[in-house]
């Protein structure tokens, strides 16, 4: 531990010491042979075989905390805690703190409380007191904090911090950096309650008020500090207090008392939590891109050619058996909460995966983003098909309304007969976009030609005998993209037109 550090854990007590003074609490008073330094976890992955159960409860007077996760001791017992208290707040309102499920003990719970990183560059080498070994909290090469343990400074040697052991004051700095490194809005705070006359009721008032707290325990009675446990229940016929104790999953009761010699389970303090405000939860959708200089006919855009780029006119192509399909899609956040953490999107036709795009980026509030030129994988057969896409297909993310996440349409490939990749120059429809008429032009005959109008989807709409340019009224048509083909035995024709 450096000098500085030291400095400030004397200073941290002299405090804490000052402030129980004004509160009323007196060591001498109370008769106990505390020793306020004693602010240490010390304790390991297994209940020590001299160390007690608890009391069975035979009464339906507890007063529990429901939802609050039972996480099993994970490379200290500090961050074990801290993680079930972050746990139950991703399980309440404020959702994100851990990636996906939070009420079992999963690989993404586990990280969060201390992941690979940490045991390597901290726990590594596993030493055990009296002999401390130096790992790269002295050493150098340490990855940047990231977790709960990391941030707890558990098992740090430069701390003086056996593996697996914590110290009380690091818990604050703990919950509020892990706090708002997934939430930077957030502006958590806690408070330090030592035992004291009047601690029984601040702790019964959190338990009340649905917020678990840290206990700092004696769990052999041996009069010091040795252990990290999450509060989340009382009794008041007894007085006890209910807790996990991060070796089991199981609730246990112990008296509430201040630790002393021969008093196993004796309280040393706790530590209580505020995060305030819920954060706004994003919306992520589907979306048609809405700018000045280009304009999107829908949210899913297929191609039979790439692009230079999304930012220009997309239309749908007419798709012909053979064809390379090329597929540009578009999503936003119609929220005000920004999405840090990264999402998948998946795209299918015919409900078989063509492929997946991961967001990375950060995205801001109502913000949109464009995709282009993925390519389909499948050999589309003549006919009718359905394309979909899912956004955060994996629920990586938290929103106000987990309904709108999907979007489909169904599309026609047409047959090699249809085929027409725009080269005949013979023949000309304008304008293009229209409103209420088009024109055809054509060089060649096109008498005996047959004139018929069909939607994206592959649906005749229109249909009658053609002659050199002829003029169409589409004002009846619904705005949108639609197909004209023009067929005799010496013309093959097949166009585009948007409706506007």
């Amino acid at each position: 531990m450096t000098y500085f550090n030291k400095i400030l854990k004397i200073i941290v007590i002299i405090l804490a010491l000052i402030s129980m003074s004004i509160s009323g609490f007196s060591q001498v008073n109370n008769g106990n042979n505390i020793d306020i330094l004693d602010q240490q976890s010390t304790s390991g992955r297994y209940r020590p075989e001299n160390v007690s159960k608890g009391i069975t409860q035979s009464n339906k007077s507890e007063v529990i905390i429901n939802n609050v996760p039972s996480y099993i001791w994970r490379h200290g017992c500090g961050p074990t805690a801290l993680g079930m208290i972050i746990g139950f707040y991703d399980n309440n309102d404020y959702p994100d703190f851990i990636v996906g499920e939070a009420s079992i003990q999963n690989d993404n719970v586990n990280n969060a409380i201390a992941n690979t990183e940490h045991y390597d560059d901290y726990s590594l080498p596993i030493d055990e007191y009296p002999n401390l070994l130096q790992d790269n909290s002295e050493l150098g090469g340490a990855h940047t904090s990231n977790c709960i343990a990391d941030y707890m400074q558990t098992s740090w040697s430069s701390e003086e911090n056996y593996y697996g052991w914590s110290w009380n004051n690091m818990i604050s700095t703990a919950f509020i950096s892990f706090v708002q490194q997934q939430y930077p809005s957030l502006n958590p705070t806690t408070s330090l309650d030592y035992f004291s006359y009047s601690s029984w009721e601040s702790y019964k008032a959190q338990i009340n008020n649905n917020r678990p707290v840290i206990l700092l325990v004696d769990t052999d009675g041996n009069g010091s500090t040795d252990h990290f446990v999450t509060g989340i229940g009382y009794n008041e016929t007894n007085s006890t207090y209910g807790i996990y104790d991060t070796w089991d999953n199981d609730i246990h009761w112990f008296q509430w008392q201040q630790m002393s010699n021969g008093s196993a389970w004796g309280i040393h303090s706790f530590t209580m939590f505020e995060l305030g405000a819920v954060p706004s939860l994003a919306d992520l959708e589907p979306y048609i891109p809405d700018n000045d200089d280009y304009t999107w006919d829908d949210k899913l855009i297929i191609k039979n050619t790439t692009v230079e780029n999304g930012y220009q006119d997309m239309h749908d192509d007419v798709i012909v058996y053979g064809d390379d399909v090329y597929i540009s899609l578009s999503y936003w956040n119609n929220s005000d909460a920004t999405i840090s953490n990264s999402f998948r999107i998946q795209v299918l036709i015919d409900e078989i995966e063509q492929f997946n795009i991961y967001q990375t980026e950060e995205m801001q509030a109502y913000n949109y983003w464009m995709q282009w030129n993925w390519q389909a994988i499948t050999d589309l057969s003549i006919g009718e098909h359905t394309i979909k896409m899912i956004i955060d297909a994996d629920n990586a993310i938290s929103e106000s309304d987990e309904t709108n996440n999907e979007y489909s349409k169904t599309f026609t490939v047409h047959q090699n007969s249809n085929t027409h990749k725009f080269e005949n120059e013979n023949i000309s429809i304008y304008p293009n976009p229209a409103s209420d008429m088009i024109q055809i032009s054509s060089s060649v005959s096109l008498d005996n030609s047959t004139i018929e109008i069909y939607t994206i989807t592959g649906k005749l709409v229109n249909n009658f005998s053609a002659n050199a340019n002829i003029e169409i009224n589409i004002s009846n048509l619904s705005n949108g993209i639609y197909i004209i083909k023009i067929n005799s035995e010496t013309v093959n024709f097949v166009q585009e037109f948007v409706k506007e």
